[in-house]
């Protein structure tokens, strides 16, 4: 039940001498990005969460919303930090 689109088995040697082979499966999945649907060859392991187009932005939109929190979580913590005490010389 091979098909001849699939790419080649992966072989993974180790120094203890024994072979592993391990071959590719098809797997469908939905972009949680852009909710397009993808079906590819992947080799065992987790199924991506983003397509390719999508990673990026979704990476960023993340990062963005990380460090939105933390800063509120400072300002929270220490409401009046970022502020420069009177008569305190600037750091530089």
């Amino acid at each position: 039940m091979t098909n001849q689109d699939a790419p080649p088995p992966k072989i993974i040697t180790t120094e203890r001498g024994y072979t592993r082979t391990i071959n590719a499966r098809r797997v469908t999945w939905r972009c949680e990005w852009c909710s397009a649907e993808h079906d590819e060859w992947r080799y065992p392991g987790p199924i991506p969460r983003y397509c390719d187009e999508c990673r990026q932005p979704a990476q960023n939109s993340m990062q963005a919303g990380l460090m939105r929190r933390k800063r509120k979580a400072e300002i929270d913590a220490h409401p009046f930090s970022h502020r420069r005490g009177p008569g305190r010389p600037k750091s530089s």
